[in-house]
């Protein structure tokens, strides 16, 4: 589920900014707003899942390169809840490799599943996509006050007085 959303986020973004470029200032505004709402909301679906999920250890049976020129790698995690194993796979984008280049077959990690339905599975890739889109909020209400000031005529230096005022600078 983590991939799908993933997957569906960054085609949700490339629109967003398909439309920031074409738009005027206040709908580019509006697109802003509400990239920065999908990435609070599924920052705020991630924060839930590891509150209300129960850890379990896993281990990594399985590690494919995603092909060449793709830059994703896939892991395939098994891990036992209730006594029944489960698996399910993990794919990593490039941008979030790097956390992941020590993980091989046999490695054993913290693994966050659904009680109701142990074969649902937060994987331990969930705090760099968390990251990711904490980051994607704070650039897009940036960018959103930055576009919206602008719409509205006030100068760059009014954006940046707004900005710091909201800071609490």
């Amino acid at each position: 589920m983590d991939n799908a959303l993933l997957a569906l986020y960054g085609w949700f973004t490339l629109a967003l900014f398909v439309i920031f470029a074409v738009a005027p200032l206040s709908s580019s505004a509006v697109a802003m707003a509400l990239w920065s709402a999908l990435s609070l909301a599924l920052s705020a679906h991630i924060a839930w899942r590891r509150l209300h999920w129960v850890p379990v250890e896993g281990e990594v049976v399985e590690v494919r390169s995603g092909g060449p020129g793709s830059g994703s790698w896939s892991f395939g995690w098994r891990w036992s809840y209730g006594g029944v194993t489960h698996t399910a796979t993990d794919i990593v984008g490039q941008s979030f490799l790097s956390l992941f280049n020590r993980i091989g077959r046999g490695t054993r990690a913290t693994l966050w599943v659904d009680p109701r339905d142990p074969s649902r599975l937060l994987p331990p890739s969930w705090r760099a996509r968390l990251t990711s889109y904490l980051v994607d909020v704070v650039m897009g209400v940036y960018e959103t006050l930055c576009l919206g000031a602008r719409a509205l005529g006030l100068s760059w230096g009014g954006v940046g007085g707004l900005v710091r005022l909201l800071l609490g600078g």
